[in-house]
């Protein structure tokens, strides 16, 4: 199921290839679009919603053309910068750090206590084989794995994926850096 944002924007993916630059395709959704990671064969639009999630969509390029693939919402924004530093995928997973809100509109009431601004979560999701959908792989923290990225109050202020390590800087008066183990996509873990 294609997940919309709530709004009468329309987005549209446009793919020109410079040999043929008079021959451009394009594809639209319906929703809007607040930031974007571009990898080598997708490109995945990110709209912040209510109540505080983000919407991913995914478009597969291939020669000429960019395919709608699937929709798929995560817990969270991908900060404040540039959703594209908070993203990656390797072998069709794509890897994105978001940050909770203390509240989410329409919650009466807030986080647990020392669960503030200090919330990053790493969730792991890849494309539904029955569906045109983006399900979530495994997130990190989880049930197993509860230790949080970060300390209360840091904010994520970088992240690098390389291989199957994501390096993770977060700040509030110095900068830690977290190294995250993601060889297992459904068991990823805090490495150091």
């Amino acid at each position: 199921e294609f997940i919309a944002a709530p709004d009468a924007t329309l987005t549209t993916v446009t793919v020109i290839d410079l040999r043929h630059p008079a021959d451009p395709r394009s594809v639209c959704f319906n929703g809007s679009s607040s930031g974007f990671y571009m990898g080598r064969e997708s490109l995945y639009i990110t709209a912040w919603v209510n109540p505080g999630d983000t919407v991913l969509h995914k478009f597969a390029l291939a020669e000429h053309t960019a395919e709608y693939r699937g929709s798929g919402r995560v817990p969270g924004f991908p900060g404040t910068g540039n959703p594209a530093f908070l993203m990656s995928e390797a072998q069709g997973v794509l890897r994105v750090f978001t940050q909770l809100p203390r509240t989410r509109a329409g919650d009466e009431e807030e986080l647990p206590e020392g669960e503030d601004r200090g919330i990053h979560r790493l969730t792991l999701m890849r494309e539904a084989v029955d569906a045109p959908e983006l399900e979530t792989v495994s997130q990190l923290p989880n049930a197993q794995r509860p230790e949080p990225i970060g300390k209360p109050e840091e904010q994520v202020y970088a992240v690098r994926y390389l291989g199957d390590r994501a390096y993770v800087v977060t700040f509030q008066l110095i900068d830690p850096l977290y190294v995250i183990d993601l060889a297992d996509i459904g068991d990823p873990r805090i490495a150091g």
